[in-house]
């Protein structure tokens, strides 16, 4: 079983609760090279999203967590702008490209979007039906930023993604 999804969406929870290795070969250095000839392990981890092509004799389940809290998380940390989070920044760039011209909100939701798409026609759970948000967050020791709702709101519904960003969520049932 592969569970994936889009960062901050709770694969480290899942990996826990089920006792899956989490982010090992599905890591910021993973590429289609070195995993195609590899034993694909049981594993959590959003990192494996551009990787479901290659992934053969494993269930894959799509992870989802509601995009407001997906946002705001990444919004917590500066992801966007944290140097520590840059391997994974740089990840997520090589296999989709970012509008530099967005917010960090608007890159979060445009992400969410984008990196969640693929998945689609695997079986989907959402993190909140096996797991609340105080878990999720435990792992969160240093808040930077705090949004709201409508902060997020704001953001995405100026920019060009509030039909597709709306559209998404109420495809995934958020």
């Amino acid at each position: 079983m592969i569970v994936t999804g889009c960062c901050r969406s709770g694969t480290a929870t899942v990996a826990k609760l089920f006792d899956l290795r989490h982010e090992v070969q599905f890591n910021p250095k993973a590429s289609f090279q070195n995993l195609k000839d590899q034993h694909i392990h049981p594993e959590a981890s959003w990192l494996a999203t551009p990787f479901t092509s290659v992934i053969h004799g494993h269930s894959i389940i799509h992870l989802v967590r509601s995009p407001l809290s997906v946002i705001s998380s990444m919004a917590e940390l500066d992801f966007w702008n944290d140097t520590v989070a840059k391997k994974y920044v740089d990840f997520i760039r090589k296999y989709l490209p970012i509008p530099s011209d967005f917010t960090d909100i608007q890159k979060s939701a445009y992400y969410w979007i984008y990196w969640n798409e693929p998945l689609e026609s695997y079986p989907r759970i959402h993190i909140e039906d096996i797991t609340t948000d105080i878990q999720l967050n435990q792992k969160v020791d240093v808040k930077t930023k705090q949004v709201t709702p409508e902060e997020i709101t704001d953001a995405i519904n100026t920019s060009g993604l509030k039909k597709e960003f709306w559209e998404k969520t109420k495809q995934y049932g958020y």
